[in-house]
């Protein structure tokens, strides 16, 4: 008797427990979907920017008689922010590549944010739209960095 009683009552609980499974189902595939979207816009986003980037380089003249020695792409990090530098040689004074570069960007439509001249640091941060660049002078090995840097959304 009490195994029939059993029986009966689990019946009762299996469409319940079908019903829960089945909303947790479709839950995990809507939030893995969501995901997957937000992951493939991020990718489209960083391909995007990583392009302006390079289109804002290419829109400014170099430095006359300094040599483009690297330039590194650093991918993403959890911050979504990611950089690209260009590192220069040149006997040229930071004197003359800070005029150089606040005449150049001013000609393309960046912004002068900050510039420090101390005697251990040199650079200016300019900013345009959602990116910005900073140019960063190493006196003692002459040489200098132009970074671009930019945060997707």
């Amino acid at each position: 008797m009490k195994l029939k009683q059993v029986l009966l009552m689990s019946k009762k609980f299996i469409l319940p427990l079908l019903v829960i499974l089945v909303i947790i189902t479709v839950a995990q595939i809507i939030i893995s979907s969501k995901l997957q979207s937000r992951h493939e816009k991020l990718a489209e986003e960083k391909i995007i920017a990583q392009e302006t980037i390079q289109k804002e380089y290419n829109n400014l003249s170099p430095l006359p008689d300094a040599t483009l020695v690297n330039s590194k792409t650093y991918d993403i990090d959890k911050s979504l922010k990611g950089h690209i530098d260009f590192n220069y040689l040149t006997d040229k004074p930071w004197e003359d590549i800070r005029d150089f570069y606040l005449n150049e960007t001013s000609k393309n439509g960046w912004q002068i944010t900050k510039l420090e001249e101390t005697k251990t640091k040199k650079s200016i941060n300019f900013s345009k739209g959602k990116y910005n660049l900073n140019c960063a002078f190493d006196g003692n090995d002459r040489t200098y960095t132009l970074s671009f840097r930019f945060v997707l959304n």
